[in-house]
């Protein structure tokens, strides 16, 4: 899993989407994953957090010390308070914590062929805007259906189908398993597909065998190439269920027309769901003109504002930068190249971020309870309580709160 790197090429592919910064995440094979001690040894957030914090709790044991050396005039006793003080300061929850939500993390993610090298990577990941993908992988392909076919022209059945069936092929569409049926699997009865269009939103186009203008899609895309279509009354009769339509057109002439069904894998729901609610918008490529927005946030159940149907240059463009072959890559984030361990490992980073930082936060409150109670007992006379075991205590009930929070939610 990497970003694209390219700025003109990310923006191309969030164009629309009103990102003025676009992160864009997409998943790449590479040969051999390298750099793995150094990606281990990064700085994540506690790390970061920590450096932040110690210049300040620094000082407010400074001032505690001193508080409690003028108020009891015991040098030995403001020493003592200044080095209970700095004890309490530190966050010692926030290291483990943030590891023992890693390997919570990658305990499960390793069951599915996915890592998540570094809390850095996660939170790199995290901080990312959109996620690309082709629409096919999102859909489970072995349940979607061609429902009917209704011939609409004079020319052999066996022949149409089969030229339907080169064109959605070459689209890599959800739909080409359940077109690939109807041959029973033996694609070298399928013809060739030459000069091969897909317009946005309409429709497929090429030239098969003799036939220079073979096209398949929704009723606009025939109407744009003046072949005529059926009455919108004719053709909702068909529209049940959820089905959508096809039309296959030959030199100009409707030939068949074709009911299919869209079956959601159910499987990444909750994972597009998640990545959605951290901000992560998904982008996806589709030959396929029923594949819309609209139809997306109808299966999956996500908000339309956050669903991209990107257009067929963006998805040219996107298919080239995929197929680029990586020979090494730095070791960050891995997963096995199924869309399943894709969604699922970006929905633990999300996850794992948010984790990481409720941590450190409730490592703040601890330290800031921790040294206010210091002053408290200070400005009482009441520092000499801060003894080794009060220390042990409060800072072990803050690392134990810590460490909760960081592994009390479970990836499903």
């Amino acid at each position: 899993m990497v970003e694209i790197e390219d700025l003109n090429e990310a923006f191309e592919l969030c164009r629309g989407t009103f990102m003025s910064d676009p992160s864009a995440l997409y998943s790449k094979k590479i040969d051999f994953p390298s750099d793995f001690i150094e990606g281990v040894s990064e700085a994540g957030p506690a790390e970061r957090f920590c450096r932040i914090l110690f210049p300040i709790t620094a000082g407010v044991s400074l001032f505690a010390g001193l508080l409690a050396g003028a108020i009891g005039k015991d040098a030995v006793l403001g020493f003592s308070v200044f080095s209970a003080a700095a004890c309490l300061g530190i966050p010692a929850g926030s290291l483990l914590a943030a590891n023992v939500a890693l390997r919570r993390a990658n305990r499960q993610l390793n069951e599915t062929g996915s890592m998540i090298i570094s809390l850095k990577a996660a939170e790199d990941v995290a901080k990312s805007n959109a996620l690309v993908m082709d629409s096919a992988e999102i859909f489970d392909r072995s349940r979607c259906e061609m429902n009917g076919i209704f011939e609409h022209g004079n020319i052999r059945l066996d022949l149409a189908l089969l030229y339907a069936i080169a064109l959605v092929l070459k689209s890599e569409g959800p739909l080409a398993e359940a077109f690939a049926k109807i041959v029973e699997g033996n694609i070298d009865l399928v013809p060739a597909v030459r000069s091969f269009v897909y317009e946005d939103r309409q429709g497929m186009s090429g030239t098969i065998e003799n036939y220079h203008s073979v096209l398949l899609g929704n009723r606009t895309f025939l109407i744009n190439h003046s072949v005529p279509v059926p009455s919108k009354s004719d053709e909702d009769k068909y529209k049940v269920k959820g089905r959508k339509l096809f039309y296959l057109a030959i030199e100009g002439k409707l030939s068949i027309m074709f009911s299919v069904t869209y079956v959601a894998d159910e499987s990444l729901m909750p994972y597009l769901k998640t990545i959605n609610e951290n901000g992560i918008q998904l982008l996806l490529r589709a030959n396929d003109p029923n594949i819309t927005e609209e139809l997306i946030v109808e299966h999956f159940k996500l908000p339309t504002q956050k669903v991209k149907v990107i257009g067929a240059i963006a998805g040219r463009m996107f298919k080239r930068i995929r197929e680029r072959r990586t020979k090494q890559a730095p070791a960050r984030v891995l997963h096995n190249g199924s869309p399943y361990s894709l969604v699922r490992t970006v929905a633990a980073c999300t996850s794992l971020s948010f984790r990481v930082r409720a941590a450190q936060i409730a490592q703040v409150a601890g330290v800031g309870f921790n040294l206010a109670l210091i002053i408290v007992l200070a400005l009482t006379s009441a520092a000499g309580k801060a003894d080794a075991g009060f220390v042990i205590a409060l800072q072990g009930a803050s690392a134990a709160l810590a460490v909760l929070i960081a592994a009390i939610k479970k990836i499903r």
